[in-house]
């Protein structure tokens, strides 16, 4: 990032007018990257060691759950099979 004259002649007039309002010394630092922010990846690698293991039980419970009314004799929307057999007459 290139700054020209007229760019720094902004800043320090920017500068001297804070200062004029404070007892503090402004100092103005321009550079191409702030941080290269480390803790990201261990923020979303603690996100998810956090929130998937109880997204997989809160999936198995419910994949438990359809499997026991799907079951027969259990409420599934399934009709139940029926065998029909021929009697003799008595």
């Amino acid at each position: 990032m290139l700054l020209t004259s007229a760019d720094h002649e902004r800043i320090a007039a920017a500068v001297a007018a804070a200062e004029a309002k404070t007892r503090g010394e402004v100092v103005c630092v321009v550079i191409d990257e702030a941080s290269p922010y480390p803790e990201t990846p261990l923020a979303w690698a603690a996100f998810g060691a956090l929130v998937l293991p109880l997204a997989g039980l809160a999936l198995l419970k419910v994949t438990a759950a359809l499997r026991h009314f799907d079951a027969p004799g259990g409420w599934g929307l399934r009709k139940p099979r029926l065998r029909m057999r021929r009697c003799s007459p008595p």
